[in-house]
C-alpha cells in the first residue's frame, strides 16, 4: 500500500472526536425546606386550595402572571453581569409563618432546568391589610444551558409554594408561559451570551 494512503486512513482514523454534551440540569421536583426556624408555626389543618397569585414586581407595581396568557418578564440588570426578574408570590389564606417558593425556567415539554431557585422566608404583610408577600430576585440570564437563548423566547415557569413546618406536597402549584424580555437598547443582554441572554 503506497505510504501517502496510509498517512491518509491514519488521519482519516485519528481525526478529531465528536465533543461530549455536558450534562444538563434536568427537572426534578423536590419540595425539602433546608432550615426551618424554631418559631415558625404550621398550619392547624390543611388550606384547600389556598389563594395565591404569583407576578412581576416593577416598582410598586404587581402585575399577577396569568396562566391563559404569554407574560412578559422584564429583565433587569445585575451587579455581576447577569440580568434578573423581580417577582412577588401573594396570599391572604396561606397560614404557615415559614414556606419555601421555588421557581423553575425550562423550555416548553423540557425535562432539563435553565433556571432553579428555591427561597426559603416568611412571608410579610407589606400591604397593611392581611395580604402576606414574599418578594424575589430571579436570576434568568445567562442560561445554564450553553447555546440557548432566552431574551424573546417563550419559556415555561412553574412555581410552587410549600409549608416548611412539615408539608411533603406543595401548597399551591402553577405553570405559566413567560417571555423574558430585556431592556430596550441593552445589548450586552440581547448580544452578549456571557454576560446576557444571547446564545454563546
Amino acid at each position: 500500500m503506497p505510504r501517502g494512503l496510509c498517512v491518509l486512513i491514519a488521519l482519516y482514523a485519528c481525526g478529531p472526536r465528536p465533543k461530549p454534551q455536558p450534562n444538563l440540569p434536568i427537572y426534578k421536583p423536590s419540595y425539602r425546606c433546608t432550615a426551618t426556624p424554631a418559631y415558625a408555626q404550621g398550619c392547624a389543618a390543611a388550606v384547600a386550595g389556598p389563594n395565591v397569585a404569583l407576578g412581576v414586581l416593577e416598582g410598586t407595581t404587581f402585575t399577577p402572571l396569568d396562566e391563559s396568557a404569554t407574560n412578559t418578564l422584564p429583565l433587569h440588570p445585575g451587579p455581576q453581569g447577569g440580568y434578573h426578574a423581580y417577582l412577588d408570590v401573594r396570599t391572604d389564606n396561606v397560614c404557615a409563618s415559614w414556606v419555601m417558593t421555588t421557581v423553575r425556567l425550562r423550555e416548553p415539554g423540557a425535562a432539563s432546568v435553565l433556571r432553579l431557585q428555591q427561597y426559603e422566608m416568611g412571608l410579610l404583610d407589606r400591604t397593611g391589610g392581611g395580604q402576606q408577600t414574599g418578594q424575589l430576585v430571579f436570576f434568568v440570564c445567562p442560561s445554564q444551558i450553553s447555546g440557548t437563548a432566552l431574551d424573546g423566547a417563550a419559556l415555561e415557569l412553574e412555581a410552587a409554594v410549600v409549608d416548611c413546618t412539615g408539608a411533603s406536597e406543595p401548597l399551591w402549584t402553577k405553570t405559566f408561559t413567560v417571555v423574558p424580555t430585556c431592556p430596550a437598547g441593552d445589548t450586552a443582554c440581547t448580544d452578549d451570551g456571557r454576560a446576557g441572554c444571547a446564545a454563546p
